[in-house]
């Protein structure tokens, strides 16, 4: 198996994540709405997507 070619990779933006499957919608449960994150969070998040990007790993 050739694991170079296994995935195409390809750069997108946030809303086209959630906005480039027709029919489908982004849905948010009801116990997580109320939920808001800090800018400590989200730092937390993006180093974490940063990390797993330059290190090949896959979620």
């Amino acid at each position: 198996m050739d694991i170079e070619n296994l995935f195409t990779v390809e750069p997108k933006n946030i809303q086209s994540l959630f906005t480039d499957k027709p029919g489908k919608s982004f849905y948010i449960p009801a116990y997580q709405r109320p939920y808001s994150w800090e800018k400590k969070d989200v730092n937390r998040l993006w180093e974490s997507i940063e990390y797993k990007s330059t290190n090949h790993c896959l979620f």
